[in-house]
């Protein structure tokens, strides 16, 4: 029978494109199918939080054509 991630594992959970730990301060993407969802602001080139209430990264603002 196939184990499934239930939390309980000693593997670390990993976020942000740069598959690190949640760390530090983090901005979660306001994409319904963002793959990622987590991101670290030094990975994403931010200071603070951007003063608008949704932030879409790099990924989903090309699919929704928001460069």
């Amino acid at each position: 029978m196939a184990q499934t991630s239930s939390g309980n594992n000693d593997d670390p959970e990993t976020f942000c494109v740069c598959k690190g730990p949640e760390e530090g301060k983090m901005i979660a993407c306001d994409g319904a199918s963002c793959e990622v969802k987590w991101f670290h602001f030094d990975c994403v080139g931010l200071k603070r939080a951007p003063k608008r209430k949704h932030w879409f990264c790099k990924s989903c603002s090309k699919q929704k054509g928001q460069n």
